[in-house]
Formats: C-alpha cells, sequence, structure tokens
C-alpha cells in the first residue's frame, strides 16, 4: 500500500508543510501499519480559478478560496511525482517477487 497527497499546504516542501500533511493522512494510515515513510509521497498541489465554477460553491467554500486567494497557481512537480512513482511501484514489485 503507498500512499500519497497533493495540496497546497506542499506548495513549499518544509518540515512544517510535511508534518501538516502527514497529519492530514494519519486517519488513513491508521489502519494500514505496513505503510513505510517511502511510501509516503506528499506533493504540492494546484488551486486554479475559474470564476464561474468559483460562484457555484457554497458560501463556506468560496470563503476559503476568497482566504487562499494568494496560493492560486499550480504547484505540481511532476517530476518528483513521476520519480516516487516509479520508485515506490518498483520497491514493491520486488517486494512481491521475494
Amino acid at each position: 500500500v503507498a500512499l500519497f497527497v497533493s495540496c497546497l499546504t506542499m506548495k513549499e516542501d518544509t518540515e512544517d508543510s510535511r508534518r501538516k500533511s502527514l497529519e492530514f493522512l494519519a486517519p488513513l494510515m491508521e489502519p494500514l501499519p505496513d505503510v513505510g515513510a517511502g511510501e509516503v509521497g506528499l506533493f504540492g498541489g494546484a488551486l486554479f480559478s475559474a470564476e464561474e465554477r468559483i460562484r457555484k460553491l457554497p458560501l463556506r467554500d468560496r470563503l476559503i478560496l476568497k482566504v487562499m486567494k494568494s496560493q492560486r497557481g499550480d504547484y505540481r512537480n511532476w517530476e518528483s511525482i513521476r520519480e516516487w512513482a516509479r520508485r515506490t511501484v518498483g520497491s514493491k514489485l520486488k517486494a512481491d517477487r521475494q
């Protein structure tokens, strides 16, 4: 089992952003004690401005987006995501063969 999260918290890869992202994943990891540190991917996310779509959101969600306005953009590092996926899948395949 491998888990990943792509979120704005990981906009910058810092110790604090990793801690917060792992806290988010903690409830998902509880029933999966075999998930190792290398099997958890933490990646920057994306928030795009699509004003028409945003207007259709509930007020609560629109307020959250308004507060996050400065964070809009694409913070995904596709090469890091691909490398993590290759490494994770590769290690799983090796483990299955043993």
